[in-house]
């Protein structure tokens, strides 16, 4: 093995082994927090929540100001089931893009799927003020959501 590839594997090492932490190991900047975030994005789409989330970690370690990683972090934990740290993801991705239905319509399925009605059409609300197509997409999201929660309640008997 070359001695530069070595280094390399001894630094990811370390890392690893929690002896140095992974973004100084690999050697990421707050540039690198958009491309870490587009990672996640894909992990995401591959349903694979728990390395989304890292993702997600990552880019918003490295750039606290970084949405898109926050973004993907709320995403990530709210299908992992960790809603409470879900929910603070995405309410600091609408302070750093107010002007993005998105966020808000994930945070409002979130607070749908907790049943906390109050709050979720607050985020609706202003999901739709800033793009009136938000209520199809948050409508849709929200049967499905229905559907599925019947359907376990069927089951639990």
């Amino acid at each position: 093995m070359n001695a530069t590839i070595e280094a390399k594997l001894n630094v990811l090492v370390g890392a690893i082994a929690g002896t140095q932490p992974l973004a100084s190991a690999l050697k990421l900047a707050a540039k690198d927090a958009g491309a870490i975030a587009r990672f996640g994005y894909a992990l995401l789409d591959a349903d694979e929540a728990e390395d989304a989330a890292a993702c997600g970690r990552l880019a918003v370690a490295l750039d606290p100001k970084n949405a898109d990683g926050w973004l993907v972090l709320g995403c990530a934990l709210g299908r992992a089931g960790k809603d409470a740290e879900a929910i603070l993801a995405y309410e600091q991705t609408t302070k750093l893009r107010p002007k993005h239905a998105r966020p808000f319509v994930d945070l409002a399925e979130l607070y749908l799927a907790r049943l906390e009605y109050t709050r979720a059409a607050a985020c609706l609300k202003s999901a739709m003020a800033l793009d009136p197509g938000a209520a199809t997409t948050a409508g849709k999201r929200a049967q499905a959501l229905a559907v599925k929660t019947l359907l376990t309640l069927a089951e639990a008997g």
